[in-house]
């Protein structure tokens, strides 16, 4: 009977195991779906200064990084956390190498001290990841900034762009800043957030959007060359309010409850998000994040502990049965008075 048991539980937990690790993979190599929860956050809230992105760096670590860079580039000691002095920083990395184009394509990469000298060898950085280096840096000088993603579907991991936005102290707002092509946007004379891009496109005001680029750099790709319009993107607009080195609680099913791993999805107040795309994908999320990792952790602990649960219940039924007498003898039809 324990036998069949234990042989039941380990089928179980194999098949959980291959449908967990299957989705991992899928996800990883056909860039179906995240591994996250979605949530909406409100425009209003959305345009706050503490919307930032925080980094899991120590202070200790950020300087080092910082050192670094400066052996590169020359960067004041003192900022007044403008946009335009973000934007300098901005040409200034872009120009320590020239980007290989038919070189290696780095990609999930969280390291800043890789990241950089990936950079300083000319690999080709994906937008990702020239992002991540960007604002890695703004964040070592002090900036407040933001990972800021784009994307036509939540459910396709690759149909997307990810770019910085950096938090301007005399200005108030938020601002678009896109390493990967040394652009940021305008309406009038007014530099634009995301939101307010996201806004002005799907408004149709396409003649109220002025692309801002960078100075030349050797580093930068054509906005020409683009493999899609870049407003085409704009259907999604989202950012992650935590990124890392990695840690214990980005593993499943500790990830599930850590809210700074979860995907902000922006809200417009002009055009507030419809369909069940977040529903379906938390629903797949809570088996692949909570519920079949928690399977795996119960049936794991079952089978290496199932000789002490077997002695336990053991115990348990010969105490029961020491008090019944087996032979009873006794019956209440043969009692007479």
């Amino acid at each position: 009977m324990y036998v069949k048991k234990s042989v039941f539980i380990t089928f179980a937990l194999v098949f959980i195991l291959l449908v967990e690790i299957g989705f991992i993979i899928a996800s990883r190599c056909f860039n179906v779906l995240t591994l996250s929860k979605y949530r909406k956050i409100s425009q209003s809230e959305f345009r706050l200064e503490t919307s930032n992105t925080s980094f899991g760096f120590s202070k200790e670590i950020m300087s080092s990084f910082l050192l670094k860079v400066r052996e590169k580039i020359n960067l004041k000691e003192n900022f007044d956390y403008t946009f335009e002095e973000a934007r300098e920083i901005r040409e200034k990395l872009l120009n320590i190498s020239v980007r290989d184009f038919n070189g290696e394509r780095v990609s999930e990469i969280n390291d800043p001290f890789i990241l950089l000298d990936d950079l300083i060898s000319g690999k080709y950085l994906l937008c990702g990841e020239m992002a991540k280096l960007y604002a890695y840096v703004l964040h070592s000088v002090g900036f407040k900034v933001r990972l800021m993603t784009v994307t036509r579907s939540i459910f396709d991991s690759w149909d997307k762009h990810t770019f910085v936005e950096i938090w301007d102290v005399k200005r108030k707002k938020w601002i678009i800043s896109d390493p990967t092509f040394n652009i940021s946007f305008k309406n009038d004379s007014s530099y634009l957030s995301s939101d307010e891009l996201y806004d002005l496109i799907h408004m149709g005001k396409f003649e109220s959007i002025k692309v801002e680029h960078g100075k030349l750099s050797s580093y930068e790709i054509p906005l020409e060359e683009f493999y899609i319009s870049y407003y085409s993107l704009f259907d999604n607009l989202y950012y992650v309010p935590y990124k890392n080195r990695l840690e214990i609680s980005e593993f499943p099913p500790f990830r599930w409850f850590d809210k700074r791993f979860d995907i902000l999805l922006v809200e417009s107040n002009r055009f507030p998000i419809r369909g069940s795309s977040i529903l379906i994908q938390d629903f797949l999320m809570f088996f692949v994040l909570l519920f079949n990792p928690t399977l795996i952790v119960i049936a794991t602990l079952l089978l290496i502990f199932q000789k002490i649960i077997i002695k336990i219940f053991h115990k348990k039924e010969f105490r029961l049965n020491f008090f019944e007498p087996k032979h009873s003898t006794f019956r209440i039809k043969d009692f007479k008075i």
